[in-house]
């Protein structure tokens, strides 16, 4: 299971994206509302 999350700054989506990883889930990101929406369709 993957988590999802969406911010436009590079910086925090990094930030993001080890938090969640460090907590033992596999994550996604997108840089905006329109890519978070694909994303979340594709499953």
């Amino acid at each position: 299971m993957a988590s999802l999350y969406r911010d436009d700054d590079p910086s925090v989506g990094l930030s993001l994206q080890d938090t969640i990883e460090c907590a033992g889930h596999h994550s996604v990101g997108a840089r905006n509302v329109s890519q978070a929406f694909q994303l979340f369709a594709r499953g």
